[in-house]
């Protein structure tokens, strides 16, 4: 009999002795592969932490047929003079290895510009216990690599009912990550004068089951990208305005917490937060004190861009489309405007 439970810490499974013997298979599995060799700390390095993941597998009636216990780590942290590196190679690799892909094409693009996903009811239905394993390895991925985030997110949407366009649409981001598999993120050293930037944007009805907009943001700290995120808005704009309001609203409610949570910390601004936005229209409504045409259809809980403005607290400025670098995030674009991003 398994365990059904799924352990939330280090030390819950080690009261379960189905999961004393997951543990014991998975360490078994690490030394048999040679995963790593044990050495002594060096005193000049940082330790990257790691932890252990525990989940169970099940059958299609919903019964629990094993308990597989990981130990979660895919990051690779490269330090320079100059700040540090940080990639998941070694993870994207083994990806690609473990659905086949390592001798497939690769393209540069995560998906082709022109590209619209929908519920497609007339292809053929593809399994979906595949397509989730698919989907949720390419999530973890996207912790070094935000520039799959948008894609990764639109092809989740589907998961309930996943379809062979769908599955193809993942088997193209993962022949993109093979094409860019040494690409990361670069950290330089913070500078005396620490700035905070926000760039927010929105691209209009794009899902067509609802019409619903999607929200794209890149949070920079000095010169580095620290937090990004691409995600389907709750409710269906009426206006392109609206949705680029939205998102502002969004980006500008967490900027603001970030200041917070630094200066907590001990790192100190001499200039306002900054919100760059390239939709001219929401800028004006963050603005204008008075009810605007435009804005009496948006929900209040999203005025709360123009309260923090007016009072001084943030600084929404406009940004032309081409500068616009959370436009990566909102939908498919042509390589050479992907790659400039």
């Amino acid at each position: 009999m398994l365990s059904s439970i799924e352990p939330k810490s280090y030390y819950e499974p080690k009261k379960i002795e189905d999961w004393v013997v997951a543990i014991q298979e998975e360490l078994n599995q690490i030394n048999k592969n040679d995963t790593w060799t044990l050495v002594p700390r060096p005193t000049n390095k940082n330790v990257i932490g790691s932890k252990w993941i525990y989940r169970n597998k099940m059958n299609e009636k919903g019964a629990v047929i094993r308990n597989k216990a990981r130990y979660f780590l895919g990051l690779q942290i490269a330090q320079t003079s100059k700040g540090i590196f940080i990639s998941q190679q070694k993870y994207a690799s083994e990806l690609l290895k473990k659905f086949n892909m390592n001798d497939s094409k690769a393209v540069s693009t995560p998906l082709c510009p022109n590209t619209k996903l929908s519920l497609d009811c007339t292809s053929e239905a593809v399994p979906s216990t595949l397509y989730r394993f698919i989907i949720g390895s390419l999530l973890y991925l996207t912790a070094s690599k935000p520039d799959i985030m948008y894609f990764v997110g639109l092809v989740a949407r589907f998961q309930s009912n996943p379809k062979m366009s769908h599955l193809q649409a993942a088997k193209r981001i993962l022949r993109y990550v093979k094409g860019t598999i040494f690409y990361g993120l670069h950290y330089i050293f913070f500078s005396p004068t620490m700035t905070i930037a926000a760039f927010s944007d929105a691209d209009w009805g794009r899902s067509l089951p609802d019409r619903k907009s999607t929200s794209g943001c890149c949070y920079i700290l000095g010169s580095n990208v620290v937090s990004w995120l691409s995600k389907k808005q709750n409710t269906v704009s009426l206006s392109t305005s609206e949705a680029e309001y939205i998102v502002a609203s969004q980006a500008g409610s967490q900027l603001l917490w970030m200041q917070s949570t630094l200066t907590d910390l001990g790192l100190h601004f001499s200039m306002l937060p900054k919100l760059f936005c390239d939709n001219q229209s929401a800028i004006a409504i963050s603005k204008n004190p008075t009810l605007h045409w435009k804005s009496k259809y948006i929900d209040i809980r999203y005025h709360f861009l123009r309260d923090k403005v007016q009072k001084g607290l943030l600084d929404i400025t406009y940004l032309p489309t081409v500068d616009q670098i959370a436009d990566i995030m909102t939908k498919p674009l042509l390589p050479h405007r992907f790659s400039t991003l």
